[in-house]
């Protein structure tokens, strides 16, 4: 669980972005993609990730396991 404020501390001092507007766009995006995929849930400001993973989490952890398992040099 992460307040809001510390989550969005911790993804301006990660994020590339040249200026404080373009961070403030991408957190503002990546948080709406994480709570409308329910990949992330709310309630006051407050956010986890949920104990069952939505149905989307399953492509997205395929996708990663074949990524870790591509080899370009075979």
């Amino acid at each position: 669980m992460v307040d809001l404020e510390k989550w969005r501390a911790e993804f301006y001092k990660m994020h590339t972005g040249d200026n404080q507007d373009t961070k403030r766009t991408a957190f503002r995006r990546a948080r709406e993609t994480l709570t409308n995929t329910k990949v992330v849930i709310v309630e006051n400001d407050i956010y986890s990730i949920p104990s069952v993973r939505p149905t989307i989490w399953s492509d997205a952890d395929k996708m990663i396991d074949d990524a870790r398992s591509w080899n370009p040099v075979s």
